[in-house]
């Protein structure tokens, strides 16, 4: 909560559809009871109560600012919600609109704001919260300047410790319990915003503005966004990560509580530190609130690993990162990963490339299958293959090949791998427990044969949603290189000899289904030779019949007679020379 909210002291018209407030007015029912947290002088409380008819309770840090808004009416108490709860100031009520308005971008940590006020929300009640957009065209124009300067007021405010976009605060709501009902939006041109000066300094002409603009949306539609207003909705299906939340961000966790935490084993090596930026990065944006990444760097020298260290330290306060350096070894692909599983204790642990991404909802959509299936120790979800090229700044997508989408089929896996590695989630104790680790002795299919082991005793869980990218570089440095086809199939047929013995866990309705699809593919075989056997008696008969007639055509009267025409032509046949 601001603790300079009164230099925001202005009047607001509730009809005013491209304003902060007159949106937020729009969007509050006739006769609602209104907690308006950071209240300021009251100024929306007064709009409120004239001219919807609300009942409206304002709480606001700035002792002076309630001052204001009590002399106005408006019943209004200083307290600061970050220290306390707010049921110490309002007690039982509840509430059937609650304002965030430009609040939550002062605040260290949102979250511990946001996810409580659920709590307070009659059923069916709405949170409308409002704040700045960080990517206008005029903080645009002022980077491209090399430029970065707080303002007393606007998007740069100085109070201002957070920067939203619509996509992370889309996120923030998401961990936090809450689903996106509607976005409005306040518009405002280039060189319209407090920051214009920038733009300004560029001179540009008319032209050279609509060109900018155009240019502008093109790259981001929402480039002459000044302000967003979020209205959301309690979802109470996401409870548990609203508890983990809360948990991070220093609330007390019920005791109930299991850890929850999802450790990331990325494997790296030296010259790939542009790409494992990208992979942490895309750590950093999942929605699950509690993720730790295990980067292990294998057969690197010491000033790579420096190197992973001083870009962890970039992302101290988005994502936990743990740099660990794989001991030397002679051991093939797998030892990293096994050194990894070794640094976790997580809850949970998945997989990661230093040079392939997880999509923002990996966590929340996998250990939520989790959740929702004690009896699944492994879910995975579908991998979008994605061609691309080599750029300064990591990678440059170019097109998406294909996707791995096919459901758990046990007797599918022993015999070929359709699972890539970095679209699941492992629960790591009935892991650990059963010793199953990767196998350090073979070059390649690794992955496949840690999967096995892992089909060979637990069940499997698919779900149909996209959780992970692999990408695909047009130089072919990470792609299977031309010729080594042969390596795949023998290394392959080793994994098949290598784990053919091993006592698998099958369900009787697994097995069930295998006898149907041999009883189909017997009668499909069955089929295939019947008709087969017949077409080949068609295609015999056929043949003699053409012969037979060609028979009589060469043996024909007709025909002797035209040779000579034949052969002057040139149209003769072998049979007539």
């Amino acid at each position: 909560m601001p603790s300079d909210a009164g230099k925001y002291d202005f009047e607001v018209d509730p009809h005013n559809r491209n304003s902060t407030y007159g949106l937020i007015c729009e969007r509050i029912p006739e006769g609602s009871a209104v907690l308006d947290i950071g209240c300021s002088s009251g100024n929306l409380g007064v709009a409120l109560e004239r001219a919807r008819g609300c009942r409206v309770v304002g709480i606001d840090v700035d002792e002076d600012a309630v001052g204001v808004a009590r002399s106005r009416g408006i019943e209004a108490y200083v307290a600061d919600l970050t220290r306390q709860p707010a049921e110490t100031v309002v007690g039982e009520r509840r509430f059937d609109v609650i304002v965030l308005a430009d609040v939550l971008e002062h605040l260290s940590a949102p979250a511990s704001l946001l996810a409580p006020a659920a709590a307070l929300l009659n059923p069916g009640g709405r949170v409308l919260c409002s704040f700045p957009n960080i990517t206008h065209i005029d903080v645009q124009l002022m980077l491209a300047q090399d430029q970065w300067r707080i303002q007393p007021t606007g998007i740069l405010d100085e109070t201002h410790l957070r920067f939203f976009t619509e996509a992370n605060f889309t996120e923030l709501a998401f961990r936090c319990g809450y689903e996106v009902v509607a976005v409005e939006r306040v518009v405002l041109p280039p060189l319209g915003t407090e920051v214009l000066e920038y733009g300004r300094a560029l001179n540009l002409d008319g032209g050279e503005q609509e060109t900018l603009q155009t240019i502008s949306q093109r790259a981001n539609p929402n480039s002459l966004v000044y302000q967003y207003v979020f209205e959301l909705r309690p979802a109470p299906e996401r409870g548990q990560a609203v508890v983990e939340v809360l948990s991070r961000v220093g609330y007390t966790p019920s005791a109930k509580t299991q850890d929850g935490r999802l450790d990331v084993i990325v494997r790296t090596i030296e010259g790939r530190l542009h790409y494992l930026q990208d992979a942490l990065y895309s750590l950093a944006g999942l929605t699950y609130p509690r993720v730790r990444a295990i980067v292990c760097v294998d057969s690197s020298p010491q000033t790579y690993a420096d190197q992973v260290e001083e870009l962890a330290s970039h992302l101290d306060g988005l994502l936990d990162v743990a740099v660990t350096v794989v001991p030397p070894h002679q051991s093939e692909r797998g030892r990293p990963l096994n050194w990894g599983l070794e640094q976790a204790s997580g809850e949970f642990v998945s997989f990661l490339d230093d040079d392939d991404v997880y999509y923002p909802s990996f966590g929340d959509t996998l250990i939520g299958c989790l959740r929702e299936r004690p009896e699944v120790t492994v879910a995975y979800g579908v991998g979008q293959v994605v061609r691309g090229e080599a750029a300064p700044w990591g990678f440059r997508a170019l097109s998406h090949v294909k996707r791995y989408d096919e459901p758990f089929d046990r007797a599918h896996l022993f015999v070929e791998n359709y699972i890539p590695i970095n679209t699941l989630v492992v629960r790591r104790e009935p892991v650990r427990r059963a010793g199953i680790h990767f196998d350090e002795t073979l070059p390649i299919y690794e992955d496949w044969a840690f999967l096995r082991e892992l089909a060979a005793r637990f069940e499997f869980c698919f779900v149909d949603s996209l959780v992970s990218e692999y990408r695909l570089r047009t130089d072919g440095s990470n792609a299977v290189p031309e010729g080594s086809e042969e390596r795949w199939e023998r290394t392959g047929a080793q994994v098949r000899q290598r784990y053919s013995g091993q006592a698998v866990r099958v369900p009787a309705h697994e097995l069930a289904d295998l006898y149907e699809r041999a009883r189909e593919l017997d009668r499909r075989v069955r089929e295939l030779d019947r008709a087969n056997g017949e077409e080949i008696a068609a295609l015999r008969a056929e043949l003699g019949s053409v012969r037979e007639l060609n028979h009589r055509l060469l043996n024909s009267r007709s025909w002797r007679l035209t040779r000579p025409v034949r052969r002057i032509t040139g149209s003769s046949l072998p049979e007539d020379g």
